[in-house]
């Protein structure tokens, strides 16, 4: 009967560790890499970290169709004893997003969106939204659009934007059609007396009050702002130009864009 009971509990202590080591993560994917002759290393988005996690056996099997990036979904996990490797199992995806990769366009700044996070030191859920968001609307609103509120939403959020209301240098509050400048030193727009790039990053007073308005808004509402396409790809691109000098470290993605 002792014996018995001792089988009994080793069995639970192990199908207790099975469960510990197997589990079950929302997210989305945001990376996709090689890793020897076969298997793939793929970086979940999560609204608290980023996973990476090994597919064996992806480039020689089928289970490599499941994971495409920018899957959503719920993914089954595997951690290999404490502070091991983590493996993929398998995922209940919600949506593939499939109309990304149809597009050039959308699949280039899909990239430069993951970069941004994927090198950034923080991930948390504003972030996991901001993205899955960005994703979502990209099928079906301008692209120019979906660009300009994601960098301004998500590089306030990093601290690296001003308030957009008084120049950081001096403290000068902002007048009425003022054009702003940009301090490489402080790397945020300036107002012009500040300005140490002699006018080659100008941010007019129209695009600065939309900035501002994007930043008090969801991202749907931001979407429906009554704003001409010409308008929001100016202010595209001046974040996107901007960004080498507001990001601490290089982007490659932003080398495909330009």
């Amino acid at each position: 009967m002792e014996i018995i009971c001792l089988d009994l509990i080793y069995t639970l202590i192990l199908a207790f560790l099975i469960m510990e080591r197997d589990f079950k993560v929302q997210g989305v994917v945001i990376g996709s890499q090689k890793s020897g002759e076969n298997d793939r290393i793929i970086l979940i988005l999560t609204p608290k970290e980023i996973i990476r996690s090994k597919l064996y056996g992806a480039r020689s099997a089928k289970k490599s169709i499941k994971v495409p990036l920018y899957s959503e979904g719920v993914f089954s996990l595997y951690k290999r004893g404490e502070g091991g490797a983590i493996s993929f199992k398998d995922a209940d995806v919600i949506s593939y997003h499939s109309y990304i990769s149809e597009d050039i366009r959308k699949t280039l700044y899909l990239s430069l969106f993951s970069e941004l996070i994927l090198r950034s030191n923080q991930v948390d859920e504003y972030t996991f939204k901001l993205l899955l968001a960005a994703i979502d609307y990209c099928e079906s609103n301008p692209i120019d659009r979906v660009v300009a509120i994601f960098l301004i939403k998500y590089l306030f959020h990093e601290g690296l934007l001003g308030d957009f209301k008084s120049c950081p240098a001096c403290g000068k509050g902002y007048e009425d059609g003022e054009v702003l400048g940009f301090s490489s030193q402080l790397r945020v727009a300036v107002c012009s007396s500040c300005d140490s790039l002699n006018q080659m990053l100008l941010l007019p007073q129209n695009a600065r009050m939309y900035i501002i308005r994007v930043l008090e808004v969801p991202f749907d509402r931001a979407l429906a702002f009554n704003i001409s396409d010409q308008q929001v790809h100016r202010i595209a691109n001046y974040m996107l130009k901007s960004l080498p000098l507001i990001f601490p470290v290089k982007l490659k993605a932003l080398d495909l864009l330009f």
